[in-house]
């Protein structure tokens, strides 16, 4: 079991239900705030507030296919749906895939792409409010839950790198 205490992304809390599949140990080292979470967080929400689609999000447990960007130190995402009856079992066929979730999923990994693409100093501003604005969520949501000074403390510190990681565009 994962030191609920060291790390974030690795707290059991709701509304960030984990699954039993994921929850492996997480290096807190290879795990740094970046931009690049709430700005594809920020465009899935838009996306659900125009389309009424669901969106939850978890703090990242371990054991996913961009780990080994994570290790390298590339930010990276993980966009699923998870979990149906049929995940990693031999009925999980291309049948049994939601071609509205893949549209919705779709969307938001090219706006996200798209606003990279081209993103420039003008836009540290609005993604500064918006970092702020999630942070302050997350922080609520953790008050709300009676986290511990050293969970507040560790999203604090997840924030500033996530602001910091801003700075690419300031040239």
């Amino acid at each position: 079991m994962p030191d609920r205490e060291a790390a974030p992304w690795a707290w059991e809390r709701p509304p960030d239900p984990h699954s039993d599949w994921g929850a492996s140990k997480v290096d807190p080292a290879s795990v740094r705030g970046s931009f690049l979470n709430d700005l594809h967080l920020g465009v899935a929400l838009r996306r659900a507030r125009d389309s009424k689609w669901i969106v939850r999000t978890n703090p990242y447990e371990g054991g996913s296919d961009h780990t080994v960007f994570m290790r390298a130190g590339v930010p990276s995402l993980l966009n699923w749906h998870f979990t149906d009856r049929y995940y990693h079992i031999n009925l999980d066929t291309i049948d049994k895939v939601s071609a509205t979730e893949m549209q919705h999923v779709g969307i938001v990994v090219a706006t996200t792409a798209m606003f990279l693409a081209s993103a420039d100093a003008t836009d540290v501003a609005p993604m500064t409010k918006l970092m702020a604005t999630a942070r302050d969520a997350r922080l609520a949501t953790e008050r709300a839950n009676h986290a511990s000074l050293a969970m507040l403390a560790a999203w604090n510190k997840w924030s500033d790198q996530a602001l910091a990681s801003l700075r690419r565009f300031q040239n």
